[in-house]
């Protein structure tokens, strides 16, 4: 259920909130305050890893996570509209940067255990909002 209920969830969710995205102003302010809610929502698996604490903080992250994707795509298309980016080299940097931080989480994983995923995850949140 933890982790089928998430999938059937952001069916729902996504869309509801890249449609709000696309309606607001600047869709950058939007993908700021999902990362930043993100981040905030994942602190709660540092509580008590009962059952009914991690299905809540996995469907509350659904929410506002998994839109992060399609909503940092858009963006950088809006880039290459509005200021003539180069989405070839994005998506290639992006896709390496991806593969080495995979790599340096698998090393942080054997070397400190499963505890560290609460901490790589709120890390990894904390750097995409500063980017953001």
């Amino acid at each position: 259920v933890i982790l089928a209920a998430p999938m059937f969830l952001r069916v729902v969710t996504t869309p509801m909130l890249t449609a709000l995205a696309d309606r607001a102003k600047d869709r950058a302010n939007v993908y700021i305050v999902l990362v930043a809610a993100s981040m905030v929502i994942s602190a709660g698996y540092f509580l008590p890893a009962t059952y009914a604490v991690v299905l809540a903080v996995s469907l509350l992250l659904t929410i506002v996570w998994t839109p992060h994707s399609p909503m940092a795509d858009s963006l950088a298309l809006s880039g290459v509209r509005r200021f003539g980016s180069n989405y070839t080299s994005m998506r290639k940097w992006g896709s390496i940067s991806y593969l080495c931080a995979n790599v340096l989480g698998g090393f942080i994983l054997a070397a400190t255990g499963p505890q560290a995923v609460p901490v790589i995850i709120c890390v990894a949140l904390g750097a995409a909002l500063v980017a953001g």
